[in-house]
């Protein structure tokens, strides 16, 4: 049988039965801090002189642009034409783009391409993250399966915090219209009653992604990424149909993830040439219920319908686990085929 995280049942997985501007192509960047400098740079350009009577002040910094984040759409369109309207500041400044994003990705990589806070006041955030190579046939139905040099370096990254000799040699993007229709309509539930800061939990795995994958997620909901070892036909399955909730588990009935590679790496099975899987999953964690350390079969009951919890976060001697019970909170976004010396 094939073991999920928490030493689980295997996961039964079934098989599966807003227009947007997008890019054509992923945004390949270099490394998380010259993204920042080069959004921080354009951003500064594109901001400048966005409000009348502004002599004496100087081009937003990175930090104070993000502020957008809580900014309204105005009347007028965007300067650099991707169709949507500017956005206004919480202060009432009117800017020239839309969000901090776009006028960079027009500039440097020739399409459109918007940062969460933009989708939600475009669209409720339902369509999928710019970066998909599929997102200009939203809202039609697609099925595709990319791979490229830039999420395996991200994927090595991310693994080697806990598996220093981990290597990812291939990474799969699942880009699943129905799976992402789910799972963005659940994302816009939770927007509504989202409560605990993401800094009370901050997964291990935020430290690893990189600056334009942080842009695309809703920390108004704390909506991160999380792991899941499993063999490669259940990692194929969920690509198609997504998770659905075990029946037991250290914390009770649900879906588990983790934010440690080494955690994950346990309920990952080898091929025989020793290649392993592990998932790469969204989850919108919402309003998350932070359990006292140890095992609690019974935790999940703070999930039932009506509870005003969506999340679990508990700890045991082997790390920190995430459950939620209802699976349209999670998108299985990346499947991660990796190596690592057998000593380890």
């Amino acid at each position: 049988a094939i073991l999920a995280q928490g030493g689980l049942p295997a996961w039964q997985c079934l098989p599966s039965s807003l227009d947007c501007p997008s890019a054509s192509m992923a945004w390949e960047p270099t490394t998380e801090a010259e993204e920042e400098a080069q959004l921080a740079e354009a951003l500064a350009r594109s901001f400048e002189s966005a409000a009348p009577a502004r002599s004496s002040e100087s081009a937003p910094s990175a930090k104070s642009t993000r502020s957008v984040s809580s900014a309204t759409s105005g009347d007028a369109p965007c300067v650099e034409g991707c169709g949507r309207r500017c956005a206004i500041g919480p202060d009432g400044r009117h800017f020239k783009t839309c969000c901090r994003s776009c006028a960079h990705l027009k500039k440097e990589k020739g399409f459109f391409g918007h940062a969460i806070e933009c989708d939600i006041r475009d669209n409720d955030g339902l369509c999928p993250p710019w970066y998909w190579k599929s997102a200009a046939r939203w809202p039609d139905n697609f099925h595709d399966e990319i791979g490229g040099e830039y999420v395996r370096k991200m994927g090595t990254k991310l693994l080697q915090r806990h598996l220093p000799s981990a290597e990812v040699l291939r990474a799969d993007r699942i880009e699943d219209s129905e799976l992402w229709r789910r799972y963005s309509a659940r994302r816009a539930e939770l927007r509504i009653g989202a409560g605990v800061s993401v800094e009370d939990v901050r997964p291990e795995t935020l430290e690893s992604i990189d600056f334009s994958a942080k842009t695309t997620l809703d920390r108004s909901l704390n909506e991160v990424y999380l792991l899941h070892g499993t063999s490669e036909d259940a990692a194929r399955a969920i690509a198609q149909s997504n998770f659905r909730p075990s029946s037991s588990g250290c914390f009770g009935s649900g879906a588990y993830f983790a934010d440690s590679a080494s955690r994950s790496d346990t309920y990952a099975r080898s091929h025989e040439d020793g290649t392993k899987i592990m998932l790469l999953c969204r989850v919108a964690l919402g309003n998350i219920k932070t359990l006292e350390c140890g095992q609690d079969r019974e935790a999940s009951s703070h999930l039932s319908q009506g509870s005003a919890y969506n999340s679990l976060v508990g700890t045991t001697v082997y790390g920190r686990e995430f459950v939620v019970w209802d699976v349209a909170q999670v998108y299985p976004e990346y499947i991660m085929y990796y190596k690592k010396d057998a000593a380890s």
